[in-house]
């Protein structure tokens, strides 16, 4: 039986690709699930707003240059930032038909926390209701042990701080570059440079 994986996308881009490029979870399909309201969908990262809008875009376009090649790979959209009645009503559709053609693997990894409860309360109605066998559903949560990103950022953040260390060092020996103090100042800018 055809499997779906449905990856809802939000910033981490590594917990939603995870189980897919270690073969944790077989598919025979990955639906990216996005934001309709988002208006910078489709759109190359460099020509979106800066901020979110841009991180977004970079997510889902490295999302889908990592799954190239895996099956098929499309997209779905769901209301994020709609009522919870309306998100609600529409997760439950998007599992009646990922459903229809076999089983399905949900990643809320990255989900925002109202869409994992959409997801949640539509496969529980769902199965409750008697209209979907239990195994059918799967929700799946990866967790944040192994964090590339947060430890790049980590990194981004000291390699700012020398760069901050050495311009300030810098400007101070440009102030007294013509005074006797410069062999003061020429020392702690030759460590701050090493």
């Amino acid at each position: 039986m055809p499997t779906t994986h449905l990856s809802v996308l939000g910033l981490d881009v590594q917990r939603v690709v995870t189980p897919l490029e270690t073969a944790d979870v077989d598919a025979d399909r990955v639906r990216l699930v996005r934001d309709e309201a988002d208006p910078e969908q489709g759109r190359d990262p460099d020509d979106c707003a800066p901020g979110a809008p841009r991180a977004s875009a970079h997510a889902a376009k490295t999302v889908s240059e990592r799954l190239a090649g895996r099956g098929t790979v499309d997209e779905a959209r769901l209301p994020f930032t709609g009522s919870f009645e309306e998100l609600y009503a529409a997760t439950t559709d998007l599992l009646r038909e990922a459903a229809a053609d076999g089983d399905v693997r949900v990643n809320l990894a990255g989900a925002p926390p109202q869409v994992a409860a959409a997801f949640y309360a539509a496969r529980t109605a769902l199965v409750d209701g008697g209209e979907l066998d239990r195994g059918t559903v799967s929700i799946l949560t990866i967790p944040a042990t192994d964090r590339p990103d947060l430890a790049a950022i980590d990194d981004l953040r000291t390699l700012v701080s020398d760069v901050e260390a050495a311009s300030d060092a810098f400007a101070e020996f440009r102030r007294v570059a013509d005074g006797p103090a410069a062999t003061a100042v020429a020392r702690p800018l030759r460590i701050a440079l090493s």
